[in-house]
């Protein structure tokens, strides 16, 4: 989510594991965790080179002017979560019978890409460290090193913070 300041704050996470057979996929467990009624003074600490997390209810305050938090006259009353998920269980079966082609193509149009360098980690070994030159025509992570060599990665999980740790 950007704000006013069009300064990129977390508002959700996602997990995807998959489990496959040869090419063909057994199956795929989607996690997905969204910041819903926090206030600004119940959202977690984040060091200065991570993103600042935000909720919907501070979306949406922001966006009308209202505050969160506070008493009477605060302007956003809190979001029914149960609502929510309903929605976002609908939105995904909706999503889930669009050809695949219309999926990638909407995907890749709402994607955002961090500025600056980030880290791709598998199993715990640093694989590459680059900008974000999109993705391919499979969804998978186009990443640029430093030399100008653009790498492919189907899976790994991507730190948009680097670590000082070294290359394992």
């Amino acid at each position: 989510v950007l704000d006013g300041a069009n300064a990129a704050r977390k508002l959700a996470g996602i997990l995807l594991e998959t489990q496959f057979a040869g090419e063909s996929w057994r199956h795929a467990v989607l996690g997905i965790g969204i910041n819903v009624n926090q206030t600004r003074a119940e959202l977690p600490d984040v060091p200065p080179t991570a993103l600042t997390p935000t909720s919907l209810r501070l979306v949406l305050a922001g966006a009308t002017g209202n505050t969160v938090g506070g008493g009477p006259g605060s302007g956003v009353p809190e979001l029914d979560r149960d609502a929510l998920f309903v929605a976002l269980g609908q939105g995904l079966d909706e999503a889930a019978s669009r050809a695949p082609a219309v999926i990638l193509a909407d995907w890749q149009a709402l994607l955002w890409l961090p500025q600056g360098e980030v880290q791709l980690t598998q199993q715990g070994t640093r694989m590459a460290q680059g900008v974000i030159a999109g993705t391919d025509d499979n969804g998978n992570l186009c990443l640029r090193d430093a030399g100008g060599h653009v790498r492919v990665f189907e899976s790994g999980d991507l730190s948009l913070r680097l670590h000082d740790t070294p290359s394992q």
